[in-house]
């Protein structure tokens, strides 16, 4: 690994990251740029007022403020290794991590429901946020804090910090995942919230549950995280072994499915647990790099554009209105409120994908340590993720991009 175009790519795309997608106002990074221009690439962001009126929806799907927490996990374990095999860029490294964990910080404690963990914050005002989360924000939220505890560069204080943020998403989490809640983690304003169940749900979303009282026990050492673990692991096990092995899987899907076995895999001590975690880890490792491949040869045929912006989204909830909004299957009305995601500029959408399919897909291999990718893996990813113009591009995809590319050279150096 290691080849000087990659290393050149990974330059460019963490000065994207740092310079372009990331807020210096609320310690986030944001999903998307509206424009080149460095002033107004944030034009497209909602105005308080939106936010509290659910508009576009109350998840904020489209607006660029929808998935800070996922990108706030993905970086936070690449500054990691960043600061882990780049002694050159350890203090600018382990700085941005900090401000990642701040900004993560304020998720979970702004709205005034400490453990709720927000999806991001208004860049506008500093505190609005949308009241509907999901299972895999609080999925990155937790994996992300708990890796940067059990490094080596996190002090007495930041363990404090963090112990303290992933207890209060336990409580939370016990409080809300109740029968007569629809076993639901709930929106802000106390009623179910949209992909937020966490029981009886697909086999990559079982773990999350347990994932989340596991991390609690494992910094605080309260021992009533780990029996709510016990009690929710076993079954959750079973659903993820369980998964259909021949279907076509999103890499969102099998990256976060890894990420929550790759904690447990870490924590768990019980040796009949262990072995069902890592055959799960096992599954997962190699249906992702199966899913790797069609994505690779995309990447490589990729004839779009690596700059095109994302389409404001008030320009595209009007299209979408105009259109049909109101067709079965559509955006749906959700205890009161109307679910409606804008249009999307499909040119923009084409890159964002591909990038965060290989940096996820790249992950997912990654993480398992006992599965060996076929040879010249390493070699495929490197020449894939060497393409995109990250000078001139425009989308979170490179979190994930440059996740899957720390990961892999950890893998490689035989640590994680």
């Amino acid at each position: 690994m290691n080849s000087p175009a990659i290393e050149t790519a990974m330059d460019q795309a963490w000065k994207l990251l740092r310079t372009r997608l990331f807020c210096e106002k609320t310690n986030l990074v944001y999903d998307s740029l509206s424009s080149h221009a460095p002033a107004h690439r944030f034009d497209h962001m909602p105005y308080p007022e939106e936010v509290a009126r659910h508009a576009p929806n109350p998840a904020g799907w489209g607006t660029g403020m929808e998935d800070s927490m996922l990108n706030a996990g993905s970086v936070l374990e690449a500054c990691i290794l960043r600061a882990r095999f780049e002694p050159e860029h350890r203090t600018e490294a382990l700085d941005f991590a900090r401000r990642i964990i701040s900004g993560m910080e304020a998720c979970a404690t702004v709205h005034g429901t400490p453990g709720f963990v927000a999806r991001s914050i208004c860049l506008r005002d500093g505190k609005s946020c949308y009241i509907n989360s999901s299972r895999d924000q609080f999925t990155l939220f937790v994996y992300g804090l708990w890796r940067f505890f059990h490094s080596e560069f996190a002090t007495a204080e930041e363990r404090g910090r963090i112990a303290r943020l992933l207890a209060e998403v336990a409580v939370y989490t016990e409080r809300a995942v109740r029968p007569e809640n629809g076993n639901n983690l709930l929106r802000l304003d106390g009623r179910p919230a949209l992909v937020s169940q966490m029981l009886e749900i697909e086999a990559h979303e079982a773990f999350r549950l347990p994932m989340f009282y596991l991390a609690a026990w494992d910094v605080t050492r309260e021992p009533h995280w780990r029996e709510l673990y016990c009690r929710y692991a076993p079954h959750a096990l079973e659903e993820t072994l369980a998964m259909d092995r021949r279907k076509s899987w999103w890499n969102l899907q099998l990256v976060q499915m890894q990420l929550s076995l790759a904690l447990a895999e870490a924590v768990d001590d019980d040796p009949a647990r262990l072995r069902q975690i890592r055959e799960a880890m096992r599954i997962t490792a190699a249906l992702s790099e199966r899913h790797f491949r069609p994505e690779e040869e995309k990447l490589l045929n990729f004839r779009g554009s690596w700059s095109a912006t994302a389409l404001p989204w008030r320009e595209a909830w009007k299209m979408t209105l105009r259109e049909d909004s109101l067709t079965p299957g559509k955006p749906a009305l959700y205890f009161g409120l109307l679910y409606l995601k804008p249009w999307e500029r499909q040119e923009f959408m084409d890159a964002f994908e591909l990038m965060r399919a290989i940096g996820n897909l790249a992950v997912g291999v990654a993480l398992c340590r006992e599965h060996r990718p076929e040879p010249g893996f390493f070699e495929r990813f490197e020449r894939a993720a060497a393409i995109p113009d990250y000078a001139n591009h425009t989308s979170g995809g490179v979190c994930n991009m440059l996740h899957g590319w720390y990961l892999l050279r950890a893998s490689a150096a035989g640590n994680s």
